[in-house]
């Protein structure tokens, strides 16, 4: 009985989710189509935009994001970045019950920024040194936004103050170390020692 309920409500749902899927396509394309007529009635305005975005762009985002992944190299390459995740070990096991080399991954990411926190996550797990239940507790923790980032672009260019962008910094560092601490405590069973 409960096979023939689950058969009659299904027809009923997918109609509705292809209409929305319908109205949403239609949506988006309406949207494109302003998009086009507003370029089209006004081009002097619309290149000004463009230029104006790309001059924030050249002047600030882009000085912004490579210097930090060329210190994080440098730093990998040098070995400091290792030294750095071994002085890290205690407290990523106790913390986040990590194992030692998550530290690693943690320290790179908040270095370089998300993608490369992500990255070195994922490299560990390749190399057998994390284990994938230890995964979700380590990409939590290491997949932040470049630190230099947020304070030159945000902080320094669009707020005028370094200030605000190290105070965005440090509420986004105690965020995932808390975040981290909790879910590694919610998520993993505790491990006999």
């Amino acid at each position: 009985m409960g096979g023939l309920t689950e058969m009659s409500d299904a027809p009923s749902v997918r109609p509705r989710s292809r209409r929305w899927q319908a109205s949403l396509s239609v949506l988006y394309g309406a949207c494109a189509l302003l998009l086009v007529i507003g370029i089209v009635r006004s081009p002097g305005e619309a290149f000004r935009a463009s230029l104006a975005g790309l001059q924030i762009w050249w002047q600030t985002v882009f000085p912004g994001l490579l210097p930090p992944l060329m210190l994080a190299e440098l730093l990998a390459a040098s070995g400091l970045l290792h030294a750095l995740s071994a002085l890290c070990e205690p407290v990523t096991r106790r913390l986040f019950k990590l194992p030692g080399g998550a530290g690693w991954a943690i320290v790179f990411g908040w270095i370089a920024g998300m993608p490369a926190g992500a990255r070195e996550a994922a490299r560990l797990k390749d190399k057998g040194l994390v284990r994938d239940a230890d995964m979700d507790t380590l990409l939590l923790v290491s997949h932040l936004p470049n630190p230099f980032v947020v304070v030159l672009v945000i902080g320094s260019g669009f707020l005028h103050a370094p200030a605000y962008g190290w105070a965005i910094v440090l509420g986004l560092w105690l965020s995932a170390i808390v975040a981290g601490a909790l879910w590694a405590r919610a998520a993993k069973p505790a491990s006999p020692s």
